[in-house]
C-alpha cells in the first residue's frame, strides 16, 4: 500500500534489504553441485559428462518483462502541501502502485520530508531518490532547455482553462521531445509534463499598474528566464525558497511574488500580499519526472507501467489544476481583506513588447535554448 509521508506524519529513513550472498561450492570435480536435483550422496557415484535436462538460465535481454516476482522501491518527493501538486503526487504512486499489482512499491513525501527541489533533483541525479514532482523552473537549472517553457506569454489561451490544457497538448509536440532527450541525458525520465496554469502577481501595497510594481522587488521562481522576464519591465525578481516566501513578505524583505492562484491561496501569501493583479504573464509548466537509472532498472511491463500513468495525468493533471486555478480565483475574490484586479491591458502590451526584445531575444538566441524555441513556434503554428 503506498505510504504518504510528511505534513502529518515525520519522514522515516527508507529500510535497507540486507540480502546474504549464498556462497557454492562445487563438490569433488564434478559437474553438478550439491543443489542440483540430480546430485547424490554417494561418494562412489561416477561423475557424468552428459548435459543437464534443464535448460540452464540465461539473463533476461533488454526489454523482456524479467524478475517478475521483484518488486522495486519508487520514492517521489514534493515541496509543497495541501494543494494540487500534493494531490497528483499522491495519485501517481497510488497509480503506479495498483497498476504494477504491488510490483511497485511507492511511497510519497511532501512538505519538504526529502529536502527542497533542487536538493531533490540532486538526489536523483545521485542515485538517492527515485522522483519528483514540480514546476519546471526547477529542474531549468539541469536542463537550461527547460528555460523556455518559462518564457512570458508563450502559452496562447484567451482564460485560464484554455491556456491550462493548450500546455499539455503543445509539450507533445517536438520541443517537448527536445526537453526529454536532455532531461535523460541529465538522469531525469520526464513522464509527465502538463500545465499547472497562469500566474498573478501580489503585493504587500496597491498595485494600479506597472510603474507601481517598478520600485519594488518580487519573489520570482529560479531560472534566467523569470528574473531576466521582471528585469525587462525594470523590476528587481529575486529567488527565494518557497518555505521563505511567507516571511519574507510579511517582514518586507520583498514586496510580494508571482504564483497560480491555487498556489497563492493554499500557502496563504494572500494573507500578507493582498493586492493581487491578474498579469497572467506567464504559465507555470508542471514535471513528474524519475530516475533514468531507475527506470532502466525495471523490466519492461514496469516501465510501461510508469509511463501510462504518466501520460493518464497529463489530461487529467491540467484539467484538475484548471478546477482549481478557477475556485482559488473566486475564492480570492470573495475574500473581503483581499484585493484582486485586472491589470490594465496598455500595461500588459507594453510588459510584453518589452519582453518580445529582451528576454525572447536572449533566449532565442541561446545556442542550447533556441532550438526549442524554434521548435515550439513550430509546434504552435501547427496547432492553429
Amino acid at each position: 500500500m503506498m505510504r504518504m509521508k510528511g505534513v502529518r506524519a515525520k519522514a522515516r529513513g527508507v529500510a535497507l534489504l540486507a540480502v546474504a550472498a549464498l556462497l557454492v561450492t562445487a563438490c569433488g570435480g564434478g559437474d553438478t553441485d550439491e543443489t542440483d536435483p540430480g546430485s547424490t550422496d554417494d561418494p562412489a557415484a561416477e561423475p557424468t559428462d552428459e548435459p543437464s535436462e534443464e535448460p540452464a538460465d540465461e539473463p533476461a535481454g533488454e526489454g523482456e518483462a524479467a524478475g517478475s516476482g521483484e518488486t522495486f522501491q519508487m520514492r517521489i518527493g514534493n515541496e509543497t502541501a495541501n494543494d494540487v501538486q500534493e494531490e497528483l503526487g499522491e495519485l501517481f504512486v497510488a497509480r503506479v502502485e495498483e497498476a504494477s499489482e504491488g510490483r511497485i512499491e511507492g511511497e510519497f513525501f511532501t512538505a519538504g520530508a526529502l529536502g527542497n527541489n533542487i536538493e531533490m533533483l540532486q538526489s536523483i541525479q545521485s542515485g538517492g531518490l527515485e522522483g519528483s514532482i514540480a514546476p519546471t523552473a526547477w529542474m531549468s537549472t539541469f536542463v537550461p532547455e527547460l528555460g523556455v517553457l518559462s518564457l512570458p506569454f508563450l502559452f496562447p489561451g484567451e482564460s485560464m482553462e484554455e491556456m491550462i490544457g493548450n500546455i499539455g497538448e503543445l509539450l507533445e509536440g517536438e520541443a517537448g521531445d527536445l526537453i526529454r532527450a536532455s532531461a535523460e541525458e541529465q538522469g531525469f525520465r520526464i513522464i509527465s509534463l502538463f500545465g499547472i496554469g497562469p500566474q498573478v502577481i501580489y503585493s504587500s501595497s496597491p498595485i494600479a499598474g506597472l510603474e507601481d510594481l517598478q520600485p519594488r522587488t518580487f519573489r520570482v521562481l529560479p531560472g534566467d528566464e523569470h528574473t531576466r522576464t521582471f528585469a525587462d519591465w525594470d523590476v528587481q525578481g529575486v529567488a527565494v525558497p518557497f518555505g521563505e516566501v511567507y516571511t519574507s513578505v510579511q517582514q518586507g524583505v520583498i514586496d510580494g511574488g508571482e504564483n497560480p492562484p491555487d498556489v497563492l491561496l493554499k500557502s496563504g501569501f494572500h494573507e500578507v500580499g493582498p493586492n493581487i493583479v491578474e498579469t497572467y504573464h506567464n504559465a507555470l509548466v508542471s514535471y513528474i519526472t524519475v530516475s533514468t537509472e531507475w527506470y532502466d532498472s525495471l523490466p519492461a511491463d514496469l516501465q510501461a507501467v510508469v509511463d501510462e500513468v504518466g501520460a493518464e495525468l497529463v489530461t487529467e493533471g491540467g484539467a484538475l489544476y484548471a478546477e482549481r486555478q478557477g475556485a482559488a480565483l473566486e475564492e480570492l475574490k470573495a475574500d473581503e481583506a483581499v484585493d484582486v484586479s485586472a491589470f490594465p491591458a496598455e500595461d500588459l502590451e507594453e510588459m510584453e513588447r518589452l519582453n518580445r526584445e529582451g528576454v525572447w531575444q536572449v533566449t532565442s538566441d541561446d545556442p542550447v535554448k533556441g532550438p526549442v524555441v524554434e521548435a515550439f513556434l513550430a509546434d504552435l503554428e501547427a496547432s492553429s
